[in-house]
């Protein structure tokens, strides 16, 4: 009985090592086609602007040039956005990305699609060895153009569950944040960057959340109503409190992503200046 046990107990975990290098394997690929697909949208909006002085030492007009040719067949015709400074003819895939008469994001959804096609495997591929390398201007704010650039490794196949569980806790935040559910967002969020201390953009978007959208429809406390806090050594309200509880999230954020300026900048002009006052800080 123990030994078939055993056998149930291997199998399972061979089982569920199958299910998190599937899964593994599926969040890479999404990782770095999102990386591409901004970065098109990026080179799409250079292309309508005419490029401006961009340094011969990229490849962006180039690669751009490339893609712009291979998804040209699938994707709709339509006219010069009235706000592109192009003084040469715009591929089909800048005017699409520039929706033409209508919304600018009309065609987003096929071009993501096209983005994270196989069709495009090879020219995503060259996307990012250019992003590792240095190569691409305006690939250089893509959060996973360059950390998601190498091959999946049997780490990340076997081992990676810790991220993959917070890309979909993630999800339910995003859910929370909809249905109204703000109170469970906090300890949630917390817990997706326990789970992947990398995840800047949590950060980013957790703090605007308590700083931003949790005291939207929150009036400010009186001052005569505002009671001293021991841990900020300050008083506060209820609605104040929210912005500390901001800050110390970034800072957070920091301490474990240290060379990430986003994380710096929203600390500094998103709570400290513009919430707090805090302007030593």
């Amino acid at each position: 009985m123990r030994k078939k046990s055993n056998i149930l107990v291997g199998l399972l975990f061979l089982i569920t090592l199958a299910i998190g290098a599937f899964q593994g394997t599926r969040v890479q690929h999404l990782r770095k086609s999102e990386a591409f697909y901004r970065w098109i949208l990026a080179s799409a909006t250079q292309e309508r602007m005419a490029w401006g002085s961009s340094s011969a030492d990229y490849k962006d007009t180039e690669l751009y040039k490339k893609v712009a040719d291979a998804m040209s067949p699938k994707l709709p015709d339509v006219p010069v956005p009235a706000d592109s400074k192009a003084t040469e003819p715009v591929s089909k895939l800048g005017r699409a990305a520039g929706g033409g008469k209508e919304s600018s994001s009309e065609n987003d959804p096929l071009i993501w699609a096209l983005a994270q096609s196989e069709e495009q495997a090879p020219l995503r591929d060259d996307f990012l060895a250019y992003a590792r390398g240095g190569k691409l201007e305006f690939a250089k704010d893509i959060q996973y153009a360059e950390a998601q650039a190498s091959g999946v490794s049997v780490f990340n196949l076997f081992f990676g569950f810790r991220k993959i569980a917070a890309n979909m806790l993630w999800l339910q935040v995003d859910r929370f944040w909809h249905t109204g559910m703000l109170f469970r967002m906090v300890p949630m969020m917390r817990t997706v960057v326990t789970l992947d201390p990398n995840f800047v953009d949590a950060y980013l978007i957790g703090a605007w959340h308590i700083a931003y959208n949790a005291t939207a429809k929150m009036m400010d406390t009186p001052p005569h109503l505002r009671k001293w806090h021991p841990t900020y050594k300050v008083c506060i309200g209820e609605k104040e409190t929210y912005y500390y509880l901001a800050a110390d999230f970034l800072k957070d954020g920091v301490r474990k992503n240290p060379r990430s300026y986003k994380l710096y900048f929203d600390l500094g002009f998103a709570v400290y200046k513009e919430k707090l006052k805090d302007y030593p800080n």
